[in-house]
């Protein structure tokens, strides 16, 4: 069973303006939370648990990483279209068909 403070991410993790591989890495997050806490009431061994911890806050930081790039790369991708479009348009003047 999920934690209020789980659920809670959860849904801010699936809004609707945020991209697929955004949520699929914030379920990851999710169920590697779960996982940790299952393994630590079994009672595991530490140090599977603590390499468990270590992935999940490997994903955290990516999440992090692609929320603050995510800007960048719209700008970029922008850019991108604009400069082909711009090529285009030379390309259809220059050589007429």
């Amino acid at each position: 069973m999920r934690s209020c403070a789980t659920a809670r991410y959860w849904i801010a993790c699936t809004s609707a303006t945020k991209g697929f591989f955004y949520r699929e890495l914030c379920s990851l997050i999710v169920v590697g939370d779960e996982a940790v806490a299952q393994a630590r009431a079994r009672g595991e061994n530490p140090q599977n648990v603590a390499r468990m911890e270590r992935r999940v806050q490997d994903l955290r930081v990516t999440q992090v990483a692609s929320t603050q790039l995510a800007a960048q790369i719209r700008a970029v991708q922008a850019n991108d279209e604009t400069t082909c479009s711009r090529l285009q348009a030379a390309l259809e003047v220059t050589i007429p068909l």
